[in-house]
C-alpha cells in the first residue's frame, strides 16, 4: 500500500502524456514547420527537430509528475522503486501500443529519420520517469558534496 500513490500518479502521467500530445498536435509550431517544408520525405533531417520537441515535452511532463509525487506524497518512499512504479503505466501502455502496431504490420523502421524519431519517442515514453529520477539523483549528489 505504500506504493499506491505512485501507481495513481503513474496512471495520471500516462493520461497527461496523451492529453499533452493531443494538444501538441494541434498547436505546435513544429507541425507548421514540417508542413511548410518542400519535398519532405521520411529521410528528411527536419524530423530530428520533431524528435527533440517530443522528447522535451515528455521529459518535462515526467519531471512535473515526479516532483508532484515527491511534494504531495512526502510520507511515501521516493526511491527507484517508486519511480519505476510511477513509470510502469506508461511502459505498459507504450508496449501495448507498439505490440498492436507490430501485429498490424507497422514495425518501427530506423532506416530513416522519421523511424529514428519514432523509436526515440517510444524509448523516452518507456523510460522518461527513470531518466528524470536518475538526473535528480545525480544533481542531488553533486550538490550534497561540500568543498574542502
Amino acid at each position: 500500500m505504500k506504493y499506491l500513490p505512485a501507481i495513481i500518479f503513474g496512471i495520471l502521467l500516462w493520461l497527461a502524456l496523451q492529453v499533452v500530445f493531443l494538444f501538441s498536435a494541434n498547436y505546435s509550431p513544429i507541425n507548421d514547420f514540417l508542413s511548410s517544408q518542400p519535398n519532405l520525405t521520411a529521410n528528411s533531417a527536419e524530423y530530428i527537430w520533431l524528435g527533440l520537441h517530443d522528447s522535451f515535452i515528455k521529459l518535462s511532463v515526467c519531471f512535473a509528475f515526479l516532483m508532484a509525487y515527491k511534494v504531495f506524497c512526502n510520507k511515501h518512499p521516493f526511491n527507484f522503486t517508486s519511480a519505476f512504479i510511477l513509470q510502469l503505466p506508461s511502459l505498459l501502455g507504450i508496449f501495448l501500443m507498439t505490440f498492436n502496431a507490430v501485429t498490424l504490420g507497422n514495425t518501427p523502421n530506423i532506416n530513416s529519420y522519421y523511424g529514428l524519431v519514432d523509436v526515440l519517442g517510444i524509448l523516452i515514453t518507456a523510460t522518461g520517469v527513470l531518466i528524470v529520477y536518475y538526473l535528480l539523483n545525480v544533481i542531488g549528489k553533486k550538490r550534497s558534496i561540500q568543498p574542502v
